[in-house]
């Protein structure tokens, strides 16, 4: 998946459910910075680590 498509639908996510991004560092293993950046577009992430988000926001 492109890492666009997976931001915009982590922060609908995260709004939707009142989902703070520490818990999904937490639950990834970053820090909460790195989503942060993530999510505003600063910096992107690893195959893995867009899997793992993936699977939490899919599911």
């Amino acid at each position: 998946m492109k890492q666009d498509v997976i931001r915009e639908d982590l922060k609908n996510y995260l709004k939707e459910n009142g989902i703070k991004s520490k818990f999904i560092a937490q639950k990834i293993g970053l820090s909460e910075g790195m989503i942060s950046y993530f999510i505003n577009g600063k910096k992107r992430l690893s195959s893995n680590n867009l899997i793992l988000i993936s699977e939490i926001i899919y599911s």
